[in-house]
Formats: C-alpha cells, structure tokens, sequence
C-alpha cells in the first residue's frame, strides 16, 4: 500500500511576499500575525515594526545590545502597544546583561512615560529603581514625577505612585514623604490628594494591606 504526501492546508497569505502559508516555514509574531520565517527576517533587518499593524517586534537576543537611545525611543511605543505586558517583559528581562548606568537610564524613561501613559505599570519600575538608585537619586524621581502628576492632576498616576511605594522598605517610603511636602506649594494640593487620590486608594483592588500602607502614606504626607 502507498502513502500519499501530507497536503497541509494554506494558512493564508505572506503579506510579504504573497505567497501561501504553511506550517513548517511560517512564524507567528507577537501582533499574531503570520509571515514566512525568511520574508519576516528580511523585514526585521531594516524595521523594528510589524509590515501590517505597526506594532514594535523586541527581539530578546537583541536587546542586551541594543543602544539605550533606541530603548529610551521603544518605550512610548511600548505604552501604547495592546501588547505591552509582554514587550515590557522582554526588555526587563534583558537588563541584567547591561551596566548599572543603562539599567538606570533605561528604567528612569520607563517610569517617566509610565506616570504618563500607564500607571498600572508605576509600582514595576519603582521595585527595580529601588535597587539602582541611591535614596537621594530615588528621591529627586519621586520628586519630579510628583510635580507632573499634580500639576496635571493625573489621579491614576498617583494613586500608583503611593501603591508602589507603600510596598518598599521604610527608607524609601520616607523619600515619598519628603517629595510630597516639598511639592506642597498651596492648599489646593492636599485638597486634590484628599478629595480625589484618597477616594481613589479606597476603591483599588489592591489587598487591604498594600492599600492601608498608601493610605498611612497619603495621610501622613498631608498631616
């Protein structure tokens, strides 16, 4: 009795190349979309994004090397790609490999555009920063990140901000106090930090411990 060859059912199309898909030669990127392993190695000589839905491609055996600039530049697509977690995942990964002043400057952008763009990821950086930064350098970037969170009003921003801090050692939830009253410039501050960033600690999902922690933290900043 003969055998007749596997037939394997099209994938669809290369976008690339516009040819049919199979199994054995295509490969699925993080976006989910499927190119054939050649034509999308070619692609990701020259480009860093996804050929249909722009979406940024980390390649992990290359960010060690990457030059921090390229990273600093990486980070505001990443805030904004669906695939963040992932991406972020990736880059965090590859940090033990590099010296402790990338590791800083990369995880010191991170968490400038985390306060604007996504402050779920707020208390992720602050665990990595504690380790590399001195309590004088984390304070100044408690400061700073307080001044534009205030003065932009940004009460998700903060509300992380107390989060990831009430989950460190006590000298560095010192440097939170210290920032905080040095940015109190008038009234209309605390009346902010009490009437919408307190409400807004109450109602996370966090566990009661962490959220009692940034309360005690909040309350204590504007006694």
């Amino acid at each position: 009795m003969t055998t007749s060859p596997v037939a394997f059912r099209p994938l669809g199309l290369c976008t690339i190349c516009q040819e049919d898909l199979t199994p054995a030669d295509s490969r699925q990127m993080i976006c989910t979309h499927l190119f054939h392993q050649a034509c999308i190695g070619q692609w990701l000589e020259n480009h860093d994004t996804c050929p249909l839905c722009r979406v940024v491609f980390l390649i992990e055996a290359d960010l060690p090397t990457l030059p921090v600039w390229r990273i600093d530049r990486l980070w505001h697509q990443i805030f904004f790609s669906p695939h963040r977690r992932t991406q972020m995942a990736q880059v965090l990964h590859s940090l033990p490999h590099r010296s402790p002043y990338d590791q800083r400057r990369i995880l010191t952008e991170a968490f400038d555009v985390a306060i604007q763009s996504d402050p779920q990821s707020i208390p992720i950086f602050l665990n990595r920063l504690k380790w590399i930064l001195h309590l004088r350098q984390f304070n100044a970037l408690l400061t700073r990140a307080l001044q534009n969170a205030i003065v932009q009003r940004q009460r998700d921003s903060l509300v992380h901000l107390f989060l990831g801090t009430a989950n460190l050692r006590s000298e560095h939830r010192s440097q939170l106090i210290r920032a905080l009253r040095r940015v109190f410039s008038d009234e209309d501050v605390k009346i902010f930090l009490v009437n919408d960033v307190l409400p807004g600690l109450r109602r996370c999902t966090h566990p009661p411990k962490m959220r009692r922690k940034a309360i005690g933290l909040l309350l204590k900043s504007t006694a």
